[in-house]
């Protein structure tokens, strides 16, 4: 899905990320170039195991943070995929979407992880990844992504209509911008962008999580003003996030 890779492309560059390089398959080539010719690109095959690890290879090689997950699909070299960035990229990981969905029944694959991650899961990726229903997961949100984060030494990015952030210990945070037009295809990619390009600049997982939910929520709000609620679309949230950054926005 070359749509997702693009948005969260995209708003690491409006998040200030000098360079950007997109690791896709082949045939999404010409899309990616045509939509974000300002980003790098690396293509594999997903049926040659010997080119997915060279561009994996050259990705962790080159990168300070690699996003794990949007527009992957499910499937087997998915779960290589992670498995590899996750045992051998010792930088800071954002791990969402299709890169979630590995978790499920598959948590070994954390446990022992050399990256510094970050994961951005909806209640319910949350469900999957644990096993707990999901309106338990939003009665205890506190208590499951701190016991998650604690348990695989990874910060917790819970998202809902009041997305809590947790690293593990006694601090947390809850974030009270945004609104419901934000509950749109795309939404979340933009947030994992956003996190990502903190990142970059050299912030620490856990307050790039923290502001980069703050700041997505704020450019959301920024969308509505713009498009309103029900007609704003997950690209008009990256073009809120520069008003943000320039301070000119609006706060309710």
């Amino acid at each position: 899905m070359s749509g997702a890779a693009f948005l969260a492309g995209k708003a690491a560059y409006r998040m200030g990320c000098g360079l950007v390089r997109v690791c896709t398959v082949e045939e999404n080539r010409e899309i990616m170039q045509t939509r974000l010719p300002e980003a790098m690109l690396t293509t594999f095959s997903p049926e040659n195991k010997a080119s997915i690890r060279e561009a994996l290879k050259q990705m962790m090689l080159w990168a300070d943070v690699i996003i794990v997950g949007p527009g992957l699909g499910n499937s087997e070299t998915t779960q290589y995929i992670v498995d590899k960035i996750l045992k051998n990229f010792d930088k800071q990981v954002v791990l969402d979407a299709d890169g979630l969905n590995v978790l499920s029944g598959n948590l070994d694959i954390i446990e022992g992880h050399v990256s510094k991650l970050i994961i951005t899961p909806h209640l319910m990726e949350m469900s999957r990844i644990t096993g707990i229903k999901t309106g338990d997961i939003k009665e205890n949100k506190y208590e499951i992504a701190k016991d998650f984060a604690n348990k695989y030494e990874v910060v917790v990015v819970l998202k809902d209509a009041r997305t809590f952030v947790s690293d593990g210990g006694e601090q947390a945070y809850i974030n009270t911008t945004g609104n419901n037009g934000m509950a749109t295809g795309g939404s979340g990619d933009v947030l994992t962008g956003v996190i990502a390009g903190l990142c970059a600049q050299g912030m620490e997982g856990f307050d790039a999580a923290k502001l980069g939910v703050c700041m997505h929520g704020l450019a959301g709000q920024e969308a509505a003003i713009v498009r309103g609620r029900y007609s704003m679309i997950a690209g008009d949230i990256v073009r809120g996030i520069t008003r943000v950054l320039e301070g000119d926005y609006y706060v309710n």
